[in-house]
């Protein structure tokens, strides 16, 4: 694509009110079809092979292992680029297809497409529905079960609701979701939660909202309706009927247990979840438990124990976490029978005639036959590497499964065999192989290791423990969160916390077996890692507070809010600015001897006393115009006497670590945006810039330094690499993803000269690898986690 820099760089930088941007964009086809017409591709290079010495260094914090976050190991690490292994790891993905005769409906995952209709017999593409967005981070893609009501399909993408026509996929009404209600509703509503703090009712043909509830906490899971009524619960046990019409409540009832996870609903009864095995069956006229059952086989790594339920003629069949299907008598609550599966089970089971279909997270689905007293197994057949959390839909010629990967598959339901996929993120089948074109977020989550367990987090909301030498999972927590930090190791412990739309949980779990040794909602949402040091923790969330805790109990022992001596102090929460409020705690720590490293959204860098939690020394890194929002997620890096951190969004600086002030900056090209961690070793520092990267990434580059003592002069460049995401380092071997190219390369840190270039089909985002042994382990946005030796 070099061919189309010159062009690219004009159509970046122009202005849209430029009268040449119709020529550049005419030319700019022109030329890519030429390109195409005759590509040349970049090839995948092996590296030679090196002996394994045997020696293993434990990778427990984000970006190495010391706390000063360089990315450095003493390890051999890869030699030849050769793929060991890969662990299916992705975004998660619940929003069900709707099926109606013989056409699916599903939202579409991607920034761009939203909304699809398929031919549900072959997968053909009728239409898709776009929103327009040119951005994955201001727009993302929709994550929730479309409604289809009244010849509309509608679909929630964010904070904002699209109203497509089901014949054609025109688009025909786009509003933002607010709180406050603003119509009096003459059509009809339909209910949904916002985040998991409220439940709304929007009218089913303008879209505007009709009434809102906001339960005492946070709600448990998705609210379920008939025609008249909807139906929510609250983690502290309150429960609610809800006239759909007009939002008034019916009644308000409670449990005295947290009650957590989806609702079910049949002809007379709600179903719903208490924490871990608790099922209550809600008498729908009145609010009083018909019957409690228990499945007395805890899963207390899951958050959510049972899958939505389907009942018929008295019985409900529902899926656990202690991977296992029941089949309750709705009469009484006695089990009448279950079914051993391989997996949790996280889907709602679909029943056609006498046949249940249900499917796990290991990506198996099943079918078997209830017509008698005992259940038989039909067919079984594993469909998908990655699991499935979405509800199915079928009927008695197709069922509809979408993985957690964002492709749906169209299963034969006599026989279990795949007759079509396709994946609900936008993109091109090219020979056999598809290419995505739309892009998603997530995926921030860095791996760690030790003792030959790797830990990885993500936004599918669950907390993985990988053998490093298999590439199988040893154990799984659900954090039911989109979760950004990287797990730390420290103490015999997995520390990890809940991100976006969560609970506000933070645990701290058993580095063996996942067993929760502690959890606090005291610590808030969080985006980073905690560091260890000197018996303390030192974290930050992302309402703006920095602050140590104890590692054995979470007691907080000191907290900093960085908001201080900013001209927005004193401001809400709930101020609304954008990019920058609240000023979150967003690049992980950094530690050396008696002091902790970090930054802020309030535009500063600071040092603090560990034990005490004094302010030593804050540098500004932002310009005064600007409320916040830098520094963002680029790590602050100890090396030698100073802290490279990022500058206003295009700078590398190198703050003195004893005086907080700036002695030395670069600035990277024209357009591009630096936020990506830098890594060091010996007398060199490595970072990277990239171009679009919220829209197009494009140009990611890696620079290398010398470092500051010997002049921070620029040595090499490598086009190919780096972006948001950072490089790690041996003695002989810098090795990295790229936010805009679809390798793992391996380079000679002196020279820049290439070793290995690996094909691994996806792009890294705020992710960094991390490197143990003769392996580097990388988290790709192609929805696998890759081993390569």
């Amino acid at each position: 694509m070099e061919k189309f820099d010159p062009l690219a760089n004009k159509l970046i930088n122009i202005s849209n009110d430029d009268k040449n941007i119709p020529r550049l964009i005419d030319s700019a086809f022109v030329l890519l079809k030429q390109i195409q017409e005759k590509p040349i591709f970049i090839e995948e290079i092996k590296g030679k092979h090196e002996p394994f010495n045997n020696i293993k260094t434990n990778w427990n914090f984000y970006h190495g292992y010391d706390g000063s976050q360089n990315g450095f190991t003493t390890d051999q690490g890869p030699s030849t680029g050769q793929v060991a292994w890969k662990f299916p790891k992705t975004n998660g993905w619940k929003a069900a297809p709707i099926l109606i005769g013989n056409t699916a409906y599903a939202v579409g995952a991607g920034s761009d497409v939203i909304a699809y209709s398929f031919e549900a017999s072959t997968g053909k593409v009728l239409w898709k529905g776009q929103q327009g967005s040119d951005s994955f981070y201001h727009n993302s893609g929709a994550r929730y079960t479309p409604e289809i009501t009244d010849g509309k399909m509608i679909v929630r993408s964010g904070r904002n609701s699209y109203f497509f026509d089901l014949t054609t996929g025109n688009l025909e009404l786009s509003l933002k979701i607010e709180k406050n209600a603003k119509s009096n509703n003459k059509n009809g509503t339909y209910a949904f939660a916002v985040s998991n703090k409220y439940v709304v009712g929007a009218d089913k043909i303008t879209g505007e909202l009709v009434w809102n509830v906001t339960p005492e906490a946070f709600i448990s899971g998705e609210p379920v309706s008939d025609d008249t009524y909807t139906y929510l619960s609250g983690t502290k046990g309150d429960y609610y009927k809800i006239n759909k019409i007009t939002g008034k409540t019916i009644w308000k009832k409670h449990l005295n247990v947290p009650l957590y996870g989806d609702l079910s609903i049949g002809k007379t009864l709600v179903y719903i979840q208490g924490k871990n095995g608790n099922l209550f069956a809600i008498d729908k006229n009145d609010g009083s438990v018909s019957w409690e059952f228990n499945s007395k086989v805890p899963e207390e790594r899951a958050y959510f124990y049972y899958s939505q339920g389907v009942e018929k003629n008295n019985v409900l069949y529902i899926g656990t976490a202690s991977k296992k299907i029941y089949a309750i008598n709705t009469l009484n609550g006695k089990l009448l029978w279950e079914v051993d599966t391989k997996d949790w089970i996280r889907s709602k089971p679909v029943l056609v005639n006498n046949n249940l279909y249900f499917a796990s997270l290991s990506g198996e689905m099943v079918a078997i036959d209830i017509s008698g007293n005992t259940p038989k197994t039909m067919w079984s057949n594993k469909i998908s590497d990655h699991g499935i959390m979405a509800n199915l839909a079928g009927n008695k010629s197709i069922i509809l499964a979408i993985d957690n990967n964002m492709w749906m598959h169209g299963i034969n339901p006599n026989t279990g065999q795949e007759v079509w996929r396709e994946s609900v993120l936008d993109g091109q089948w090219v020979d056999n192989k598809f290419y995505a074109s739309d892009e998603i977020t997530g995926q921030q989550s860095s791996p760690t290791i030790v003792d030959d367990i790797l830990y990885i987090a993500g936004p599918d909301g669950f907390l993985n423990a990988v053998d490093v030498n298999t590439g199988k999972e040893k154990w799984k927590f659900e954090l039911a969160s989109n979760v950004s930090p990287s797990p730390t190791v420290a103490h015999g412990m997995v520390f990890v916390g809940q991100t976006y739309n969560s609970y506000n949980e933070y645990y701290a779990l058993d580095k063996n077996t996942g067993e929760i040794k502690w959890k606090t909602e005291a610590f808030g949402p969080v985006w980073i890692s905690p560091v260890e040091a000197n018996g303390l923790m030192f974290l930050g969330n992302m309402i703006g507070d920095f602050f140590a805790f104890d590692p054995l109990n979470g007691d907080i022992k000191w907290s900093y809010r960085t908001a201080n001596d900013t001209p927005y102090k004193d401001k809400s929460l709930e101020f609304k600015s954008g990019h920058g409020w609240p000023p979150g705690v967003y690049c992980n720590p950094a530690v050396e001897g008696n002091v902790v490293y970090t930054g802020s959204w309030a535009g500063f860098y600071y040092a603090f006393d560990q034990k005490t939690g004094k302010l030593l020394w804050k540098s500004k890194t932002q310009p005064d115009s600007t409320l916040g929002g830098l520094p963002d997620s680029s790590a602050p890096v100890l090396h030698k006497n100073y802290l490279y951190v990022q500058k206003a969004g295009r700078e590398i600086a190198a703050i003195n670590k004893n005086s907080g002030k700036i002695e030395w900056a670069w600035e990277a090209p024209v357009g591009f945006l630096q936020n990506g961690t830098v890594a060091a070793h010996g007398n060199m520092f490595f970072g990277s810039a990239v171009r679009q990267v919220t829209t197009l990434p494009y140009n990611a580059t890696i620079f290398a330094f010398t470092d500051v003592e010997n002049g921070g002069k620029l040595q090499w460049q490598y086009k190919g690499g780096g972006g948001l995401t950072a490089p790690v380092i041996t003695k002989d071997k810098l090795v990295f993803g790229s936010s805009a190219d679809p390798f793992m390369t391996c380079l000679d840190p002196k020279t820049g000269n290439v070793i290995w270039r690996t094909y691994v089909g996806g792009i890294m985002l705020e992710s960094v690898p991390a490197i143990y042994g003769n392996k580097v382990y990388a988290l790709i946005k192609n929805g696998y986690l890759y081993a390569i030796k």
